[in-house]
């Protein structure tokens, strides 16, 4: 355990997390991983998120009230907003971790971190993780939201998805400032959120782009765009990032996507910036610091993918990023000592044991498996049975 050991020693020192201040948002957790969604949806100020919603809108108190009250006949709920998230937490292929929070003037700040293990209907699917920032009253009620997959508050998201519904040459809405939905456009979005309930991501993705144009031309979009690709064939997952990348290239938003853009390019200092960019505006996690050992890895300058994997090892010893990143590391050296090392530790830190049919099977340990390091080390774990 030296290296982490070391390493720890040389981090900033952080500030003592605050059980209290921690509380909501690792009950938030809580309902997530249970799949509770009663009670999470109990959590969400919805009144608020559509106040938010609309706030852009030039329409009298009156009418501002009316509208109100049909978008609470509307309302959005974590079933329809995160019902494709829930739904894999529900089949235990994704766990929510809490991995920051601080105090806001109102309330406090959340920041939620969801890990994703391979479907077999989606293997080609590149997004293992997301974050979301969830921004809580006093009582610990959710009054907003960032999913950083897509960027930008979520109010902003569905009020520029509401507003691109609305048919602004309506003489109702001209005239009388009332206003008044576009049928196709609604029947466009109605198709779009029937095909991910039913994980139909083909026909959610040709649904996307019967949106209006001026919903297509914003970030929201062009990431729930890429997102869905991604979920089909690897040419259309690459065009949809490179067209997230021709329009929201320069954006502090939806930036772990254009990690994978620049992965594709194997544009190394850029998919560096982007974690960077990311860890100054969001967090600095396990999962940052595992995507800066492998652009270190890939690159070839094998001391900063080291740092960086021991850095995750640091901020969560309990999580696999940082260990697989070391492995990687290990392998790509063709050190049999220092895989096996390694392994020691990880027994260590996981309580476990590895047996050596655990490494059969695997093409990427064919070099170990050779190797007289190994076979010493299998003769001696055959003896200890």
């Amino acid at each position: 355990m030296a290296p982490s050991l070391a390493l720890a020693a040389n981090l900033p020192q952080q500030a003592r997390p605050n059980p209290a201040l921690r509380a909501s948002g690792l009950h938030l957790v809580e309902l997530l991983n249970d799949n509770d969604i009663q009670a999470l949806d109990a959590q969400f100020d919805w009144p608020a998120l559509t106040e938010r919603m609309i706030r852009g809108l030039v329409i009298d108190s009156r009418r501002r009230e009316a509208l109100q009250k049909l978008l609470a006949t509307m309302r959005p709920d974590t079933q329809r907003v995160f019902g494709e998230l829930q739904g894999r937490l529900e089949a235990q292929t994704a766990v929510a971790r809490l991995v920051k929070s601080r105090p806001l003037p109102t309330g406090s700040l959340q920041i939620v971190r969801i890990d994703y293990f391979a479907q077999a209907e989606a293997p080609q699917e590149e997004t293992m993780f997301s974050y979301f920032s969830f921004m809580l009253d006093k009582h610990g009620r959710v009054r907003d939201w960032v999913d950083h997959d897509q960027g930008g508050l979520a109010s902003d998201q569905l009020g520029e998805l509401f507003q691109s519904l609305l048919n602004k040459r309506h003489w109702k809405t001209i005239l009388l400032g009332r206003p008044v939905m576009d049928e196709q456009a609604l029947r466009a979005q109605q198709s779009f959120s029937a095909a991910v309930a039913k994980s139909d991501w083909r026909r959610a993705y040709g649904a996307l782009q019967e949106l209006p144009a001026e919903y297509r031309a914003t970030l929201g979009w062009a990431v729930q765009r890429a997102r869905y690709a991604s979920r089909l064939d690897d040419a259309t997952f690459r065009s949809a990032l490179a067209q997230l990348g021709r329009q929201h290239g320069s954006s502090h938003d939806g930036r772990l996507w254009l990690y994978h853009h620049y992965s594709f390019q194997k544009d190394y200092p850029r998919m560096l910036a982007v974690v960077e960019a990311f860890e100054r505006h969001v967090v600095v996690d396990a999962v940052t610091s595992y995507l800066k050992c492998m652009v270190h890895l890939q690159s070839g300058e094998l001391g900063p993918a080291r740092t960086a994997c021991e850095k995750s090892i640091v901020l969560e010893p309990d999580s696999q990023y940082g260990w697989d990143g070391l492995f990687a590391l290990e392998s790509q050296r063709r050190d049999a000592a220092a895989v096996l090392a390694l392994l020691a530790r990880y027994e260590q830190q996981f309580a476990m044991r590895i047996t050596p049919d655990d490494l059969q099977g695997d093409p990427a340990n064919a070099w170990l498996l050779a190797t007289p390091e190994f076979k010493r080390w299998a003769a001696t774990r055959s003896k200890a049975r």
